[in-house]
Formats: structure tokens, C-alpha cells, sequence
């Protein structure tokens, strides 16, 4: 792990919130009627991209050839994933548990974050 790798991890971290501050933010506001919101309905905009910045981070120097065309376009990947949990808990409204829809999309986003991460080839922007 190099000090630069951490920088650029710094950086994305809260530019990844931009697309939910813009489309999840507002359907949490508005959609608090039709959903229940839990404490711990957050954590699906912090776990999902804090799982994908230490894989990101941890096989960063190893014999993983990433660079920072990948930390960008995965991250932002994250980012817009994340930015649709709201929507899918405001369109699902109560026709389903709300405990375990929330528990079911955090998973999937992580699964979501651990596939962007694993499955994108090394790119380069020359």
C-alpha cells in the first residue's frame, strides 16, 4: 500500500457520494412516508464503497496491475450502484419486509462492489 493509493482513495471518498446526495438523498426525503427508515439504512452508502477502497487498497502493489483509471471508473460504478438503493426501497414501498429488503439490498451492493472490483480488467487512460 503506497501513500498514493491512499490519496486517491481519499479523493473518491466523498466524490462518491455525489450521485446519491443527487438522486438517493432527495427519494429518502421524500419517500419517508412510504418507507421505513432505519439508523442503519446509512450503512449502505458507507460499507459497499469502504469494502471496495480496501480491496482496492489492500491488492493495490501486488502483482495486480490496477491503476487509477480503475479507481475512478470502479468507484464511480459503486457510486451510482449506491445511488439506487433508495430508489428500489421508495418503488418496493411496503409490499415487502422493509428489515429485509434493506439487509438484502446492502448485501447485493457489496456484492455489486466486490464484483466491479474483481471482475474489471486493468485499464489504462494514454
Amino acid at each position: 500500500m503506497s501513500f498514493e493509493s491512499f490519496v486517491i482513495i481519499a479523493i473518491l471518498w466523498p466524490l462518491h457520494l455525489v450521485p446519491f446526495l443527487v438522486l438517493g438523498l432527495p427519494l429518502w426525503f421524500l419517500g419517508r412516508k412510504r418507507v421505513r427508515w432505519n439508523r442503519w439504512d446509512f450503512l449502505v452508502v458507507v460499507v459497499p464503497f469502504a469494502l471496495w477502497a480496501g480491496l482496492t487498497l489492500f491488492f493495490w502493489d501486488l502483482d495486480f496491475p490496477k491503476s487509477f483509471a480503475n479507481a475512478v471508473s470502479e468507484g464511480a460504478g459503486v457510486a451510482v450502484a449506491i445511488a439506487f438503493a433508495p430508489v428500489t426501497r421508495v418503488i418496493v414501498g411496503g409490499r415487502a419486509d422493509q428489515t429485509r429488503l434493506a439487509f438484502a439490498l446492502l448485501l447485493l451492493l457489496c456484492a455489486v462492489a466486490c464484483s466491479l472490483w474483481g471482475f474489471t480488467p486493468p485499464l489504462d487512460w494514454s
